[in-house]
């Protein structure tokens, strides 16, 4: 009995290292052949009020050969004009920054070609482009104050302007919020002698209907915000 248990022992000695050393060994994978994709893009695709003092960055999936990501292959335009700058890196985060501050009020595109590709040499599959807008530098628009009208009567401006309204005419005058004649708040100025001028800012979009409280009936205007 002793003898049959020994042999049982031995053998399951022997044979445990096969059962083991079967299924712990996968083969090696295979080549990377998966093109690099643009992840993260700052500013972001379709973002407004963009600082014109920004950088514009892309994040890659995946680490990328360096010497492919340059000023062919990773572009800013604004309206068209290609931007002059310089291009860094930081891991898989490519910067471009601009030589100077971007154009105001204007839509940049950014692209990035299949001239790029990862460290295994696997190109973009399609061009990767985004846009962004920069931030307006706010105006001031003016408006003259005749006697009996506004000139023009109608303005449009974009939010952050100035409207400013200035009695040219020899009568008394005011520029006045709301639906002639029910003033809303937003803004009234004094009454204006000739020569004497109103500004008001407009910090929302809206349109915004005034007139002349001195004369409701007569004098009315309108200002479209955007």
């Amino acid at each position: 009995m002793k003898s049959s248990i020994k042999f049982f022992l031995l053998g399951l000695i022997g044979i445990l290292p096969l059962l083991f050393g079967c299924g712990g060994g996968g083969g090696e994978s295979g080549p990377d052949t998966t093109p690099p994709v643009v992840s993260i893009v700052s500013p972001a695709n379709g973002a407004t009020n963009v600082p014109t003092t920004s950088t514009v960055s892309v994040t890659f999936n995946e680490a990328m050969n360096s010497s492919t990501i340059n000023a062919t292959t990773f572009t800013v335009t604004a309206g068209g004009t290609p931007v002059a700058g310089a291009i860094s890196s930081s891991g898989t985060t490519y910067t471009f920054t601009p030589s100077g501050s971007l154009a105001t009020d204007t839509l940049h595109t950014v692209t990035v070609t299949t001239g790029a590709t990862d460290v295994a040499g696997n190109a973009m599959a399609a061009n990767f482009t985004s846009s962004f807008t920069t931030v307006s530098v706010p105006v001031t628009v003016d408006v003259s104050i005749g006697d009996n009208f506004f000139t023009p009567q109608s303005i449009t401006i974009k939010v952050g302007d100035t409207v400013r309204w200035t009695n040219n005419g020899a009568a008394l005058h005011t520029t006045t919020s709301g639906t002639s004649p029910t003033a809303n708040g937003i803004w009234g100025s004094a009454i204006l002698a000739s020569g004497e001028s109103f500004s008001f800012t407009f910090t929302q979009a809206g349109i915004f209907p005034y007139f002349c409280s001195v004369h409701p009936g007569i004098m009315t205007g309108t200002v479209t915000v955007q």
